[in-house]
């Protein structure tokens, strides 16, 4: 904001700062920086350092502290990650532990056995303390952070590329850890090695490898999950020729539901005379048509075409982080049928000159703040839109050679702006259609 009259801003030069509460063995220290200009303060959370116990004999070797309490200490299954958290991490497929030790350059496993969702007494190398910076996590042991070099696929202990980016695996219940610090546009996600017997992170989830790359968390005295046993679920939304319907699932133990779709059931015309026998809808004319050109105003759904299937771009970024989601749609010789319930239509909006924006039914815009990066925001990102049958494109602008694409990455499906050279790419489609609201 510019106010007349106002007084400008100082551009804080902070100095070195100075540590103003003294971290402990359980607790976070605090440092205090003060600008050299206007002696403004900002501080910053020192992590908690965790006790050691390097002669075993159950005494921190730092503050004192009785470690041996002579009860069993649990590390609990979560599917939540907190500051300050204990946590074992684990490759669920496998049982392998990452361990703060090393074979040569890369991290260790440690074999460990989860019983009814828990982990009893586990070695000290292989529980981190978790931290939190921003949207981001780190896992630090004796202090030090496990981190990504510059080269190779390691993951050392250390105070650069530290930060790691939680994910859903496409296992169910399990998560990536994804590292987006050490190159622009790839995210290396830890994983268990099982040929080669070590720990490491990589930026491509080979076929048939994704096991190896989906992850527990064991955390230190975390409530046990429930072990849900569903029962035989009730349809609550009835489908329709043209929308899904809805069954329930209860569980019989805690009264947690979860929900499955009923696949719209399509029109039927028996008697060939344009009108669905089920529903009586006149199918001579159909909700939606293939846009052979935008306005400002128009309200679109974007289809992407991978193997056989149609993916459009969805209100909603909430299965992975910096991507919009993929939702399923179905495209006949009668036009296009959508899922009951999704949000799948965007308004198209005047952006800067020859340029437009999307924006949502809750008034987000597709917002690309850097590289592949997709996000909704309140404001949108401009972009130039081409249409065509099989071959609109959705292009940011300034010959940047970026796209909105589908990429379907361990099974899961997602929308981003990927390069365009990724087009001819496997797991990548270019193959977009644009449909217009009739």
């Amino acid at each position: 904001f510019f106010v007349k009259g106002g007084e400008a801003a100082c551009a804080h030069e902070w100095d070195e700062g100075e540590v103003t509460k003294e971290a402990t063995c359980t607790d976070a220290g605090e440092k205090t920086f003060t600008c050299t200009k206007c002696q403004a303060t900002k501080t910053e959370s020192i992590e908690a350092l965790g006790h050691i116990d390097e002669n075993n004999d159950d005494k921190c070797d730092r503050c004192g502290a009785d470690l041996g309490t002579g009860t069993a200490t649990e590390f609990v299954l979560a599917s939540e990650l907190k500051e300050g958290d204990e946590v074992v991490i684990v490759c669920a497929a496998k049982n392998m532990a990452l361990s703060s030790t090393y074979g040569g350059n890369y991290n260790n496993g440690v074999a460990v056995t989860p019983t009814e969702g828990k982990i009893t007494d586990p070695a000290a190398d292989i529980v981190w303390v978790v931290g939190k910076e921003g949207d981001f996590y780190t896992f630090s042991f004796e202090g030090k952070k496990i981190a990504m070099g510059t080269g190779y696929t390691s993951m050392p202990l250390g105070e650069v590329n530290y930060k790691w980016q939680l994910q859903n695996a496409a296992t169910e219940g399990a998560f990536y850890l994804a590292n987006l610090d050490r190159e622009v546009g790839k995210e290396y996600r830890m994983q268990w090695r099982e040929e080669k017997s070590y720990w490491s992170a990589y930026h491509t989830i080979a076929e048939g490898a994704e096991e190896l790359f989906a992850l527990n968390f064991y955390v230190k005295g975390a409530e046990a999950a429930c072990n849900h046993e569903w029962d035989n679920g009730e349809v609550t939304t009835e489908a329709t020729c043209t929308t899904a319907g809805v069954k329930t699932f209860t569980c019989e133990l805690c009264g947690d539901t979860k929900t499955e779709i009923i696949p719209a059931l399509g029109h039927i015309d028996q008697d060939n005379n344009d009108m669905c026998d089920r529903c009586r809808a006149n199918l001579a004319a159909g909700d939606y048509s293939i846009a052979e050109s935008v306005a400002a105003g128009d309200k679109i759904i974007i289809v992407a075409e991978f193997e056989g299937k149609y993916y459009a771009v969805a209100n909603d970024n909430t299965t992975v982080n910096n991507a919009l989601n993929a939702i399923e749609v179905n495209v006949t010789s009668e036009g296009l049928v959508i899922p009951y319930g999704a949000d799948l239509l965007w308004e198209i909006c005047e952006g800067e000159e020859g340029t437009f924006t999307l924006k949502s039914s809750e008034g987000k815009y597709i917002s690309n703040t850097s590289g592949s990066t997709t996000k909704l925001s309140d404001t949108g990102t401009s972009y130039i839109i081409t249409c065509g049958e099989r071959i609109s494109k959705i292009t940011l602008p300034g010959n940047v050679g970026r796209s909105l694409m589908l990429r379907v990455n361990a099974g899961v499906p997602q929308f981003r702006n990927y390069a365009d050279s990724n087009a001819t790419k496997s797991g990548y489609s270019a193959v977009i259609t644009i449909w217009k609201a009739n």
